[in-house]
């Protein structure tokens, strides 16, 4: 048994060099348990809370505003990603009614009546010291109307073509 512990250590061990990066061998070089090594890669390479917290703040200060050549579904899907990554890091940015403002700020040249209603609810929910709705679910319903409007551009199109022919 306990040589097959040993074998399961040896093989980790193996499994770590062979797949850390030839930049960071010399970081694990000299060090001789697993825990040694993966505590040496993990110092190194992990990022700090304060750098965590930087890099998401960038990330969702960056989706503020919405760049026209972006694809609005994979916006949504990041900005829905970049709101959950600062709300589990407890970021000042998302909380109370800040990212909810925030969101109405990026989609207004999108949808500039969508977002004045939204806006307009959450002043009304804010002056009655209610609780804020989910960013999430504001995300979705402005997905949701996005591809009505989408659909229903289309359809009008197509028919205004067919009228003209």
């Amino acid at each position: 048994m306990h040589q097959k512990q040993e074998q399961a250590i040896s093989n980790i061990s193996d499994y770590i060099v062979r797949t850390t990066s030839i930049a960071y061998l010399p970081l694990i070089d000299g060090l001789d348990t697993v825990h040694e090594r993966l505590q040496a890669l993990k110092h190194t390479l992990a990022p700090t809370t304060s750098g965590r917290k930087r890099d998401v703040l960038v990330q969702y200060t960056a989706l503020k505003t919405y760049n026209k050549r972006q694809n609005v579904d994979k916006w949504l899907n990041s900005w829905r990603n970049a709101y959950k990554l600062a709300e589990q890091l407890e970021l000042p940015d998302v909380q109370g009614y800040r990212p909810h403002y925030d969101f109405i700020q990026a989609i207004r040249p999108i949808a500039p009546t969508f977002a004045g209603a939204l806006e307009a609810n959450l002043i009304r929910r804010e002056g009655k010291d209610k609780d804020p709705p989910s960013v999430i679910q504001l995300i979705e319903e402005f997905k949701e109307h996005y591809y009505i409007q989408q659909a229903a551009s289309t359809t009008t199109t197509n028919n205004s073509a067919f009228i003209t022919l």
